[in-house]
């Protein structure tokens, strides 16, 4: 009888902690997705941008904006490439071919960053040639409820092939 007690609570006792984690299981799970998301969007900005010959926007000296338009050349072919970080919490790339340095036909956009908490200050231009890029976005992913922090995630980059 005794022996039956104590198995009892033992029992209650690891059912309330595999309850525990069910509940918390899918908040961490959230919490993983947009960490990984934010993280891919960062290094897939970063790595186009830095393969910039011709920065347009931010201006040099500019304290911070939420928009990077720059000159790349992708697979051998020159486009007007823009990170826009701007408004509905989202940061968009467009991408749109240049002929002899003008932007030619309907820019290609795609949705690279969503939930972005801090989109008006995503770009600091803090030299000539070195941009940083600061990306927030909510912990909780797309839950409403769950952790109320924010994930900061930090960048930066010498676009090494601007004439100046």
């Amino acid at each position: 009888m005794f022996v039956s007690v104590i198995l009892a609570v033992v029992l209650a006792a690891t059912l309330v902690v595999l309850d525990k984690t069910v509940e918390v299981f899918p908040e961490d799970q959230e919490r993983a997705h947009a960490l990984r998301d934010a993280q891919v969007g960062l290094a897939e900005m970063t790595r186009e941008l830095r393969q910039a010959y011709d920065i347009h926007a931010p201006a040099s000296g500019t304290a911070a904006a939420g928009a990077m338009v720059v000159d790349v050349t992708l697979r051998s072919v020159d486009y007007r490439l823009s990170y826009d970080c701007t408004s509905g919490g989202r940061c968009v790339r467009s991408a749109q071919p240049l002929v002899n340095g003008v932007p030619t036909g309907s820019p290609v956009t795609r949705v690279v960053l969503q939930r972005v908490v801090n989109g008006p200050t995503v770009f600091t231009r803090t030299t000539e040639d070195f941009v940083k890029a600061r990306i927030e976005v909510a912990a909780t992913g797309e839950r409403d409820q769950g952790d109320s922090h924010r994930v900061v995630l930090d960048d930066g980059f010498l676009v090494r092939n601007t004439a100046g």
